[in-house]
């Protein structure tokens, strides 16, 4: 194994790691915290937010683990097809933060979860074009 492909699968694991840790952080602030997650925001608080919230957290747990997974694929391809659904994950999710900011739904604050999805689609983007 050279040293290129070396690196390659210790900055893979890394990024799989870091987002398995955001999301499993995110699934349990909404799922334990919800009403403090949705006043981070901004957002107004009520039974549907929390409701949303509450069903929002599985699906975080549910992507973490397929994070953790990943984190050891050693075959180029399926790394590259769970960066191409992760970048456009990541993408999608700053999309419909802008959305809700610029239609005064949530906050300033917005702009720090903006920030690490932007970071997390940037590391993901970066393996889409690895061999």
């Amino acid at each position: 194994m050279s040293i290129q492909s070396v690196e390659d699968a210790m900055f893979w694991r890394m990024t799989c790691t870091v987002s398995a840790i955001v999301f499993l952080y995110v699934g349990f602030a909404l799922l334990v915290f919800p009403e403090s997650h949705i006043a981070f925001l901004g957002a107004p608080d009520g039974d549907g937010s929390r409701i949303m919230a509450a069903r929002a957290a599985p699906l975080y747990g549910g992507l973490a683990m397929v994070f953790l997974l990943a984190g050891g694929f050693h075959n180029a391809e399926l790394r590259r097809l769970v960066a191409a659904g992760a970048t456009a994950t990541f993408v999608g999710l700053m999309a419909v933060g802008m959305w809700h900011w610029i239609g005064g739904h949530v906050g300033p604050v917005i702009w720090r979860a903006l920030a690490v999805e932007a970071v997390l689609a940037a590391l993901f983007a970066m393996h889409l074009f690895r061999r």
